[in-house]
């Protein structure tokens, strides 16, 4: 990220966070918007490369989705598939590749085709996991 680019996201995260705090207190954290609220400010923590700090909230988003819409409902298998790529990034490859898992379980429950574009891209980020695995594997 730029400096430039950095500030703006740190403005959005300071302003999501506030959009949060009022949107927890007044509609409580069982709340889709509460918990889409939560979820971009996983995305935007995600985007300034503090992992840690994203992986912790995209955690809490999918417990979150799941026990709103239940454990085959694509809002969860989207969140699954955000802890993936994080933990793919966290450089933590048993991780990230169970929780790909998890969202092609749901997808597959769902009777999604691993052609739909959702679908298509989760199995593309798992393999690349794959591919770095085996190459890691190599060296």
């Amino acid at each position: 990220n730029t400096p430039a680019t950095a500030k703006c996201l740190q403005k959005a995260q300071r302003l999501l966070e506030q959009a949060f705090a009022i949107r927890y207190h007044n509609l409580g954290v069982w709340h889709v918007d509460t918990v889409e609220t939560y979820n971009k400010i996983a995305s935007v923590y995600l985007h300034l490369g503090e992992l840690p700090q994203a992986c912790h909230a995209y955690q809490q988003v999918f417990l979150v989705r799941r026990a709103i819409f239940g454990s085959c409902h694509p809002s969860v298998a989207i969140s699954a598939h955000s802890l993936a790529n994080v933990y793919y990034k966290l450089n933590m490859p048993k991780e990230s590749f169970q929780w790909y898992q998890t969202a092609l379980n749901i997808y597959d429950r769902m009777h999604l085709s691993h052609r739909h574009p959702t679908v298509a891209k989760l199995l593309k980020d798992r393999s690349r996991l794959e591919l770095s695995s085996m190459l890691s594997l190599d060296q």
